[in-house]
């Protein structure tokens, strides 16, 4: 398709000598698997007037624009993905190829939707992933893509049933969808994916393993199992090394219900306990389990025999060697007809062993002596102990020894059978063990070892490093609030257990503190055990007639119950009153248990500020006109604590910061202003508290030049006004003073009509603070704004204080009376109803509104049709109110804001006493469309009638803010009936011709103009006369250039299709006679003969036969706008290319023709820069050469960055301008691009 399919040309070197086409080709969808590559060619034929003048050859390349996913083998496209099954928090991945087939370049994005069943499970973010995310391919690029599912492991509920390991399973499905905008299409790649995750299931055979003793270089060997409980895949584990214990296979996999036995080793190389946790990693770190492993050296073994090698080695010799650990019931012969025993669930812990007694150890002279009265306590526990084990023995007299690895052990003599799977265990759910066992033997704990002396052991606590001048946040309750906890605060520790608890520091230590301030710092308790402990700080209470104990130590909270494995803090204050050393020992319990100390010490200081200077003289400047003046005090903290002070206040001298802090040995400024008051010098002790010490005085003194300052008039008087402006009132100060003087001013109305007060009312004055040399003046702008009735200056406001205060700097201050009555005016409209009758759509109807100010004032109305674009109001000139600043800011309705209409309402002058006429227009332009809220439509047969309420208002108020009794007098109904148009122009209203240049007066004296052709096209079925006259005025004169000098003219009818010549003889008037459904033509011109805006009316009348009475009346606005010739620029600036130093660099711009008939273009340019301007096509404009090459040249020996302008003139000395910009540089960053486009020519 080619734009415009028709035209009209100029003739050669006029504007419109030349036509843009605009060829447009559209294509539809590809086919569904189609390659495209389909070629296309058409040819189009070219008529002027008739006449073939060429040919357009059209061709073009169909190509097929899509995305699509491809296998990675090049097997087809991919179709849905299924990862499989795989447990929670394993990786499983799909690779395939996205291929952008289309030849422009095209940015996707990729978006996944992941569904979960079952539903009451919410699916975790980043399920399903699409690797790149986001790309830009370029035409038929393909680019790899990788689809990774990775399932996360849903959390964990709390309970004794999320304890067992049950197979959890989800299946997720996600919609995948890769889009992107291929050559201004959005083409879409769709697939679905599929996976199921489950719970891995593992289990060990054991909860922990201790091997008990083993000497260094030998080793102990237990067995033990790994199971995978899932039915359907395998399990792959890895077990990373750790010293002193081995575990083979380390690595391997189980299929799905199977059990791999496991042997660990415990091979120790040094003395002493070790312990440590194998760590079995399944499925690279889907899952993890822990095996604790415990064991103990004693000493070295004995030599190892050496292997037998060579010939005479056997089969077996090859074999790993184990030692197997055997349980103590097979270890120790069993007497079985006399008393059989039964061990508990760990046979390699006897029930009773009597451990050897460490030497060294006893809190008197010998470890083995003892008192007479832990002689006794030992005699009544070993009694204690026999009693227990002949209880023992009864209880189980008379049954066999049964061994923990055999079945009668695990399930019971009548419960085995070779059918049970995994060695007759019976797991119940209970972590840590297999099978059910009998309950172990337990004795009662002994106060002391047997055969031992007592030994006095004090627990000494860990000490962790913290921050001790940090207070922590941290706070816990000071009682238990479970019923676990209260338990737990109530059990004394062990000595392993205390050394899980730390606290920091060991004593509190505050150095120099200030006298009268508290310091505070932390003691930090930190709760390693694995149950809740209660600490109670306590302060020793002072002992009556002991005056040498001084311990003012204060702390918060006293008391804390901290959870396992959390940190508390304990605020400890100390506030010294008076000077004397403080160092006293602070008591704190552990489960009201275990007590300990806590010292603290300080040193109280006296506070030893000093302030400089002790008196401050503030002066104002000779020719200073500021109200305040500021001067800086310094105060110095010569101590080494920090100290509080604070400013008192006085009457004329103030501190800008009455508060502060000085750390100590620092200096800090302290603001002081100076106001003055009515003397002109003021003489004031300023106070300095100082927290914990005693307060210091420093002695202000202020003066100032006097000041005489007089005001006229003594009051404002605004007059009577009307509501709804603001109203202003002028006043003069006048400085008749020796020196300058400075003002401020307070404008106060809350004590004025409380009703006026709520409703906005505001008075304000413009300067509000200033200052007045001798001699001069200040003029004062009060302005006043209510919305409803006020009246200020009767006698009843005698008593009130005056509304406007002046502060005058050094002198009195000024108070001001103020007198106004606002009114609200007294309207009334004198047409009692506004009635269009039927008006076609296009032309205008119009209807007279009269209204009367019965009031003594002017009033100032509005009209706000910017909902009803179709009516209007004509007001006079007269009438029309000046912009004086009295309206308000304009604030839209909210109906405006619905609307987004930015039309300010229409204003007229309604001056008091006095009867004004406006003109309401109406002109439809849609028959059977409403164009507002508020306007009523009602459709009869073609024709729509409009009714609406007239928008008239106060100006400054909304019809809302209108007094009661107002409202109603300014309430009027407007109608009219928009019957359907009997004409159609082609023509815009607007219609604008532009900006065009101006026409010479050679040209107007042949009448040349710029024209506008329309056609008027009848849409009855009958003949009408249209009459079309211009109506203009004396800056727009109307006719022929050549004879009135006229800008704007008609002519015509004239011959449709015919191109408009550019010599054109109008008139004011052009009639015709449009035949039933017929169309005509007219010329519009313009003839702009100055460099400014015209504008003019082109009224349509239509009548219906010879003679008959005007049926419609059309009104078109028609503007233009004439300009000077000029030379324009193909572009905003010319920046020549960065080059280094010694490098010439070149760019080129052309001078485009504006208007010149013939010009020689001069340039005016600064020589002295290392730019050069030519011309190598001449320096010649015409119709013909219509553009000029300019050429920038610019070399530089130096560094140079410069910005200038070179302008080029007409014959009138009339410059155009355009800024040229260039750099040179030695720096490689700066001339990148010069290397860049110079690589392998240039060398660095």
């Amino acid at each position: 398709r080619v734009e415009p399919s028709k035209g009209v040309l100029g003739p050669r070197g006029s504007a419109t000598c030349s036509i843009e086409l605009r060829v447009e080709l559209q294509t539809g969808k590809a086919e569904e698997g189609g390659s495209g590559g389909e070629s296309l060619r058409k040819m189009f034929e070219i008529l002027v007037d008739g006449s073939k003048a060429g040919i357009i050859d059209v061709s073009a390349i169909i190509s097929r624009s899509a995305l699509e996913l491809l296998q990675v083998d090049g097997k087809g496209r991919l179709g849905d993905l299924d990862f499989g099954t795989l447990f929670f928090e394993e990786e499983r991945y799909i690779d395939a190829l996205l291929v952008n087939d289309s030849p422009d370049e095209c940015e996707v994005r990729s978006s996944v939707h992941v569904e979960v069943r079952p539903n009451d499970n919410d699916a975790e973010p980043n399920i399903v992933v699409v690797q790149p995310a986001e790309a830009t391919l370029a035409p038929y690029q393909q680019l790899p893509i990788r689809f990774l599912y990775r399932p996360r492991r849903p959390a964990q509920k709390k309970g004794f049933r999320s304890q067992q390991q049950e197979v959890y399973l989800e299946e997720h499905t996600a919609e995948i969808s890769i889009a992107g905008v291929v050559d201004r299409v959005l083409s879409a790649a769709q697939i679905r994916a599929v996976g199921t995750a489950r719970t891995m299931s593992v289990e060990l055979g054991c909860g922990e393993i201790r091997f008990g003793n083993c000497r260094a270089g030998a080793s102990v060997d237990v067995v033990t199992s790994l199971r995978n409980k899932d039915p359907a895949l395998p399990i792959h584990f890895t077990v990373p090394r750790v010293a002193q214990f081995k575990l083979r296979p380390a690595t391997g996999k189980i299929l799905a219900l199977q059990t791999l036995e496991i042997i660990a080793s415990f091979t120790p190389n040094a003395l002493g306990e070790h312990s440590a946790v194998l760590n079995f990693v399944c499925n690279n770190g889907a899952h993890h389990l822990s095996l604790p492993v415990y064991g103990f050296c004693d000493g070295l073994a004995e030599a190892r025999q050496a292997p037998v090698r060579g010939p005479t080695a056997q089969p077996a010799d090859f074999l790993p060697k184990f030692s197997f650990k055997e349980s103590e019931a097979r270890a120790i012969p069993v007497n079985q007809t006399k008393h059989p025993t039964l061990r508990g669930p760990q046979p390699d812990i006897p029930a009773w062993v009597k451990h050897p007694l460490p030497k060294g150890q006893g809190s008197v002279g010998d470890a083995y002596s003892c008192t007479v009265e832990e002689l006794q306590n030992r005699q009544k526990h070993k009694a204690e102990v026999a009693e227990y084990l002949k209880t023992q023995h009864r209880k189980h007299f008379g049954r066999r020894a049964m061994y923990e690895d055999s079945p009668e052990y695990q399930l019971g003599p009548a419960n085995t059978t070779k059918d049970d799977y995994g060695g007759f265990a019976l797991n119940m759910g209970m972590k840590g063990c297999e099978g059910l066992r009998p309950p172990p033997l337990s004795l009662p704990k002994t106060p002391d070892p047997l055969h031992r002396a007592k030994i006095e052991y004090v627990p000494k606590l860990k000490v962790r490093q913290f921050d001790e001048n940090r207070l922590l946040s941290t706070k816990f309750p000071s009682e238990a609030e479970s019923k676990a906890d209260r338990m737990a605060c109530l059990q004394k520790l062990d000595p392993s257990t205390m050394r899980e608890i730390s606290v920091y520091p060991e004593s509190l230590v505050f150095g120099d503190v200030s006298f009268g301030v508290g310091v505070s710092k932390s003691f930090a308790v930190q709760n390693g055990t694995k149950s809740a402990i209660r600490i109670v700080l306590t302060v020793p209470p002072a002992e009556e007639g002991d005056e040498t104990r001084y311990f003012p130590v204060r702390v918060t909270p006293a008391a804390q119950v901290i959870p396992s494995g959390s940190i508390a803090g304990f605020d400890i204050e100390v506030k010294a009153d008076v000077l004397r050393e403080i160092d006293g020992e602070l008591k704190y319990s552990i489960n009201d248990c275990h007590f300990f100390n806590l010292r603290v010490q300080a040193r109280p200081v006296p506070v030893h500020l000093k302030l400089e200077p002790a008196t401050r003289t503030f002066t104002f400047g000779i020719q200073s006109t500021d109200m305040f003046v500021y001067e800086t005090v310094m105060i110095h903290n010569k101590g080494s604590s920090d100290v509080e002070y604070a400013w008192v206040a006085g009457r004329c001298f103030q501190a800008l910061l009455p508060r502060g802090i000085v750390e100590a040995g620092s200096v800090q400024d302290s603001i002081i202003r100076y106001t003055p008051g009515e003397s002109v010098r003021a003489e004031e002790t300023m106070t300095l508290r100082i927290m914990g010490g005693e307060d210091m005085f420093m002695t202000c003194v202020g003066e100032c030049t006097p000041s005489k300052l007089s005001c006229l008039p003594p009051m404002l008087d605004f007059g009577t006004q009307i509501i709804g402006l603001r109203h202003q009132a002028r006043a003069v100060l006048k400085n008749a003073g020796p020196g300058p003087a400075a003002f401020a001013i307070e404008c106060f109305v809350k004590d004025m009509d409380r009703e006026a007060v709520a409703q906005g009312l505001s008075l304000t004055v413009t300067p509000r603070i200033g200052g007045i040399q001798p001699g001069h003046s200040q003029e004062l702008i009060f302005t006043l704004y209510t919305k409803v009735p006020l009246s200020v200056g009767s006698k009843a406001d005698a008593n009130r204080a005056p509304p406007v205060h002046i502060t005058i700097r050094g002198a009195p201050p000024i108070k001001m009376n103020m007198k106004a009555e606002i009114i609200s005016p007294d309207l009334e409209i004198l047409t009692d109803e506004i009635n269009f009758g039927q008006v076609s759509v296009g032309s205008s109807a119009f209807q007279p509104l009269r209204i009367k100010n019965k009031s003594a004032v002017s009033a100032r109305i509005s009209f706000d049709f910017s909902r009803n674009k179709e009516f209007t109001v004509q007001v006079p000139d007269a009438l029309i109110p000046e912009d004086d600043g009295s309206l308000p800011e304009h604030e839209p309705s909210p109906e405006d804001e619905v609307e987004g209409s930015t039309v300010r309402p229409i204003q007229a002058l309604v001056r008091g006493g006095g009867e004004i006429e406006l003109i309401v227009a109406f002109t439809p332009s849609f028959a059977r469309e409403g164009l507002g809220a508020s306007l009523l439509s009602a459709v009869t047969k073609g024709s729509t009638t409009r009714s609406l309420e007239l928008p008239i208002s106060l100006s400054g108020l909304l019809s809302r803010e209108l007094p009661a009794n107002l409202k109603r007098a300014l309430r009027r109904v407007v109608r009219a009936v928009a019957t359907k148009a009997h004409v159609q122009l082609n023509l815009p209203s607007p219609a604008d011709f532009g900006k065009r240049v101006v026409v010479t007066q050679q040209l107007a004296d042949k009448n040349f103009c710029y024209t506008i052709p329309f056609e008027i096209r009848s849409l009855e079925k009958f003949a009408q006369t249209c009459t079309i006259k211009l109506v203009g005025d004396k800056d727009a004169p109307l006719g022929r250039p050549s004879i009135t000098g006229g800008i704007f003219q008609i002519s015509g009818p004239i011959e449709l299709g015919h191109p408009p010549p550019p010599l054109v003889d109008g008139n004011v008037e052009a009639s015709t006679i449009i035949p039933p459904t017929g169309t005509v033509a007219f010329y519009l011109s313009f003839c702009p003969r100055a460099p400014r805006p015209y504008d003019c009316t082109m009224e349509v009348s239509l009548k219906h036969g010879t003679g008959a009475a005007v049926d419609s009346n059309l009104k078109f606005v028609v503007n233009g706008e004439g300009m000077s010739p000029a030379i324009h620029f193909d572009r905003n600036e010319v920046v020549i290319p960065t080059v280094p130093l010694g490098i010439t660099s070149t760019a080129n711009f052309y001078l485009v023709n504006a208007g010149f008939d013939n010009l020689f273009v001069r340039l005016l340019f600064a020589d002295s820069l290392p730019v050069t301007l030519s011309f190598p096509e001449g320096q010649t404009l015409s119709v013909a050469k219509n553009r000029l090459r300019v050429e920038a040249k610019f070399h530089s020996k130096k560094p140079i960055s410069l910005s200038t302008r070179a302008y080029f003139l007409d014959s009138d000395d009339n410059a155009f301008s355009i800024t040229i910009m260039a750099v040179a540089d030695n720096s490689l960053l700066t001339n990148f691009p010069y290397w860049r486009m110079g690589e392998g020519r240039v060398e660095v």
